[in-house]
């Protein structure tokens, strides 16, 4: 009676397994048909014995590397040629519609100055000639005078003004006053060529030297006559008359 011994196979990945092992000792490929034809046997290269780039298009064959061969997502567009780029690239699209309008940046700092300009030229004066005055001003330009009203007791410094300032007739003149009886009084009249100025109202300050008798008083009066001057000379003296020498009077008349 024999004994049967039952030997089991190898499992289909132990063999891939096996053969593996034999290429790499071996050191060598699987011919192709062209290179059985010439009797070659082609060295089995790594990855890790080729430089980076080494393997150019001039070293593999027609259709040699096909969609099989290549990694998925394994090609970066440094890897594909210009020409092609633009065969991907296809026609430009139409554009498209402009986005709402971004938020307003910050502002940014002040710049420095700028350098300062030359000067320049003058201008030319504005004509006045024929314009109106305002203001404190009326009539027009080149010679306008000063509007009714316009000075104040404001607009005049004090202690400036003089009797000419503000009398119609300012003057000191010599006159001989007649005999005046004891408690009487005489009207008196200065005429002539320097009292044209005097009008119908005007009121006349006839002031006497400090050396007049002392019983004689000098009043104003009021003019009734235009270009003449009149006041009053009355004594005060009860007992006799007073004959006064002729003195000088300061004379002033307002209106």
């Amino acid at each position: 009676m024999h004994l049967l011994t039952r030997i089991s196979l190898p499992s289909p990945a132990m063999l891939v397994a096996l053969c593996a092992l034999m290429a790499a000792l071996s050191e060598t490929a699987i011919a192709g048909p062209a290179q059985r034809a010439a009797g070659k046997a082609i060295a089995m290269v790594s990855g890790k014995q080729l430089g980076r780039e080494a393997v150019a298009t001039q070293h593999l064959s027609k259709g040699a590397v096909g969609s099989r061969q290549i990694r998925d997502a394994g090609i970066e567009l440094v890897d594909v040629s210009p020409h092609a780029r633009k065969v991907l690239a296809g026609a430009p699209g139409t554009r498209g519609a402009s986005g709402p309008q971004g938020l307003p940046g910050v502002d940014g700092e002040p710049g420095a100055r700028g350098a300062t300009g030359p000067q320049g030229s003058p201008g030319v004066d504005a004509p006045l000639a024929g314009g109106a005055a305002g203001g404190d001003f009326a009539g027009t330009y080149p010679n306008p005078t000063i509007a009714a009203s316009a000075v104040t007791g404001a607009k005049v410094a004090d202690g400036s003004l003089a009797a000419a300032d503000y009398s119609v007739l300012s003057a000191t003149v010599s006159y001989d006053p007649p005999s005046i009886t004891q408690n009487t009084c005489v009207d008196n009249t200065l005429s002539g060529g320097e009292y044209a100025a005097v009008a119908v109202g005007d009121r006349a300050i006839v002031l006497p030297p400090p050396s007049i008798h002392a019983k004689l008083l000098v009043l104003p009066l009021r003019q009734t006559t235009a270009g003449e001057v009149h006041f009053r000379i009355c004594n005060l003296d009860f007992m006799s008359a007073v004959n006064e020498v002729s003195t000088s009077f300061a004379v002033q008349v307002l209106r």
